[in-house]
């Protein structure tokens, strides 16, 4: 009976050295499938890094260009203020313009008539001393 089942065994040992070579082959293939997918997430996180300290590096510019934009703002709104103030200042020198030119307006008024005046007196003088020289003669 031994030798019935000595052909058995040496098949079920073949079947089992298959079995264990495979499983072996299976351990390597599934160990190097492993190791690729480990270097695969290695690298993606090298990347994934890589990409959060550009967007640090990003959002750090990004707040030196608010606060230059923010400091130019109050620059504006300063140079707003001077500007608001010079508006006021030319329309204050506008109007003081505006009165001296009227002021000397007036007086030119007065002093062309105060010449038309002297002028006409002038006249006047000179036709009564024309006549007094006729009365005379």
């Amino acid at each position: 009976m031994e030798t019935q089942f000595m052909p058995l065994l040496e098949e079920i040992k073949s079947l089992v050295k298959a079995n264990l070579e495979g499983q072996r082959a299976f351990g390597e293939r599934f160990d190097r499938r492993l190791t690729e997918i480990e270097n695969k997430m290695a690298e993606d996180t090298k990347i994934l890094f890589a990409a959060v300290k550009e967007i640090s590096t990003i959002k750090a510019e990004l707040v030196e260009v608010k606060n230059w934009l923010d400091s130019l703002e109050v620059k504006l709104e300063q140079l707003d203020a001077r500007i608001g103030r010079l508006e006021t200042k030319v329309e204050q020198l506008g109007e003081k313009a505006a009165l001296s030119t009227r002021k000397n307006e007036i007086w030119f008024d007065l002093v062309a008539r105060e010449y038309g005046k002297l002028r006409f007196d002038l006249d006047v003088l000179k036709e009564e001393v024309s006549l007094s020289g006729i009365n005379a003669g």
